[in-house]
């Protein structure tokens, strides 16, 4: 355990010395994931109950096999949105109404996409 929480700028090999009777030695490497992320202006139609729209947000630099989250700039609570690396330097954000009744309005608003790097 460290007193402090440790914050490095570029990937580093930890050493442990002197703890609590185990032998020193190396770590794994220690770093931050690099994050990469794109956006694109969006207007989410209205959407039945149950139904689904699509948008496409450019993050380049991401591969498919990435970690990716996706967002709106505008929220409503029977909306809930999916976000998948469909191909390299491509996310496709699933907006789906999981409620019981219609999302009427359209709005107009950026759709985001944050990208963690494996």
């Amino acid at each position: 355990k460290f007193q402090q929480p440790v914050y490095v700028s570029v990937a580093v090999i930890g050493y442990v010395e002197n703890a609590n009777g185990v032998a020193n030695h190396s770590t794994g490497v220690i770093g931050r994931a690099q994050e990469l992320s794109g956006s694109a202006a969006y207007t989410r139609p209205s959407l039945l109950a149950g139904a689904t729209a699509q948008v496409s947000v450019t993050v380049t630099g991401a591969a498919v096999d990435d970690f990716v989250l996706g967002s709106f700039s505008i929220g409503h609570t029977d909306i809930v949105i999916d976000a998948v690396l469909t191909s390299a330097n491509t996310a496709t954000l699933t907006f789906w109404n999981r409620g019981a009744s219609t999302v009427a309005a359209s709005i107009a608003g950026t759709a985001y996409a944050r990208v963690l790097k494996r």
